[in-house]
């Protein structure tokens, strides 16, 4: 009777070991499959991510970039939503948005960097520092609309607070050249005026000189005398022929005689006073 007992109680260790076994391989298997399924999960997002990652690089376009960085942080945003977040995905998903994300920050940063004007103050050209001024708002505007979806409004605050400073040290200096402009301006015109009152006053002078040069030219011309013959008057005239005791034929009127100021005869050989042609 003892001995069965001892028979019976070996079977029951026996089933229990077995038992636990059982429920061990299962558990393994269970675990197995799980691991199998997370790799396998796993292996699906990868691709996807890779996928979207190469499809990023190809586009050439600013805005195709971002609506795919906007489509990608959709997905994320759905897959944090699901009952299968894995960790090793998450950390995949973050990585490469914050990867996406770099491209625009970088983008930011060289039209910063492009668009800063070394010694600003000693700049004359104010096409130039305009040109740049409007590079700088027009990121500033890209900057605000992207907040979100390429930076937090934190960095945007840190990108408006350097864009702005710069922005605001042209505005002064493109002042300062405007009132230099319109200070040259007036001096230039006041030059000019100054000038053409010159030349008005000149005119003016050559003018009367002129008019009193001819009035003194006229009062000392070549003139008709009534047989005046007084050479000390400086001035060339004609002699009708007439004599000092103003006695005269028929034939004295056409003796007739030029000389200069300095009384030669200048009469022409084949002067004629007859000749129509002369008159």
């Amino acid at each position: 009777m003892k001995k069965f007992n001892i028979t019976k109680k070996g079977k029951v260790i026996g089933v229990i070991i077995g038992v636990i076994v059982l429920v061990i391989a299962v558990m393994i298997g269970i675990n197995t499959y799980r691991t199998y399924e997370k790799q396998k999960q796993i292996r699906n997002y990868e691709k996807q991510i890779s996928q979207v990652q190469e499809n990023f690089s190809k586009k050439k376009e600013h805005s195709e970039k971002l609506d795919s960085l906007k489509s990608f942080i959709k997905d994320y945003e759905q897959y944090k939503k699901s009952d299968k977040v894995i960790n090793e995905i998450t950390v995949k998903y973050e990585k490469e948005i914050e990867t996406m994300q770099h491209y625009f920050t970088d983008v930011y940063d060289k039209t910063l960097s492009d668009n800063t004007l070394e010694k600003v103050n000693e700049i004359t050209d104010k096409n130039k520092i305009s040109t740049t001024k409007t590079n700088l708002e027009t990121l500033l505007k890209t900057i605000e609309d992207e907040t979100g979806i390429v930076c937090t409004e934190k960095e945007a605050e840190v990108y408006s607070q350097s864009v702005n400073k710069i922005i605001a040290s042209y505005d002064t200096r493109i002042k300062a050249i405007e009132q230099k402009e319109a200070e040259e301006a007036a001096a230039k015109k006041v030059a000019e005026e100054a000038e053409a009152k010159r030349v008005a006053e000149e005119a003016a002078q050559a003018v009367q000189e002129a008019q009193a040069s001819s009035s003194s030219d006229s009062s000392g011309s070549n003139y008709y005398g009534g047989g005046s013959s007084d050479s000390g008057s400086g001035s060339g005239y004609y002699d009708s022929g007439s004599s000092n005791s103003g006695s005269s034929d028929s034939s004295s009127g056409n003796d007739i005689h030029f000389y200069d100021k300095d009384g030669n005869d200048v009469t022409p050989p084949d002067y004629d006073p007859n000749d129509p042609v002369w008159y």
